[in-house]
């Protein structure tokens, strides 16, 4: 028989199944009024000048910060806006770290239209991986584990197009 068409019918039919069971896991709530906003904001200008040339739109913003152990810290922004710039879910994630209080923010992690959980068990170096569940169609979450550097994700057939490490593949 015939595929044609089947991605369609497939994510159509998915948000009928049952959900992936993430109980294990922490969500991350990325907040509007979250006092991480105002550093998301300033570490994602860059992003939000090329969406506001790209579609003449303001975007929104989001985020969450974590402070971790020995001065460690995690901070996840969502950028959002147009479906036509951000892709089906209208928004990006991005995450940044810090490895001591006084260093600068370095951006860490990307993607766009995931929903975020933390899996504090499985840890590298004091940071959590990071596990992400697309808004619809997935049946597994992705696993992005800490690499000392970056979060790196960790499914075989995702990890060969996308690296975030320095000098790697995006």
């Amino acid at each position: 028989f015939a595929l044609a068409g089947s991605r369609a019918v497939i994510d159509r039919i998915t948000p009928r199944c049952s959900p992936v069971d993430m109980s294990a896991y922490e969500r991350v709530a990325l907040v509007e009024t979250d006092p991480a906003v105002a550093e998301a904001r300033a570490l994602l200008a860059d992003e939000a000048k090329l969406f506001r040339e790209a579609t003449g739109l303001e975007p929104a913003y989001a985020a969450s910060k974590l402070e971790l152990a020995d001065g460690k810290a995690l901070l996840l922004a969502s950028v959002c806006g147009s479906t036509r710039y951000y892709g089906e879910s209208g928004c990006s994630i991005f995450g940044f770290v810090r490895l001591k209080p006084q260093d600068e923010w370095r951006l860490a992690y990307d993607t766009e239209g995931v929903q975020l959980y933390l899996d504090r068990e499985a840890d590298k170096d004091g940071f959590p991986t990071l596990l992400t569940l697309p808004m619809t169609g997935a049946a597994e979450p992705s696993r992005w584990a800490w690499t000392g550097k970056a979060y790196e994700i960790r499914d075989e057939i995702m990890a060969e197009g996308h690296r975030t490490d320095a000098g790697q593949a995006q």
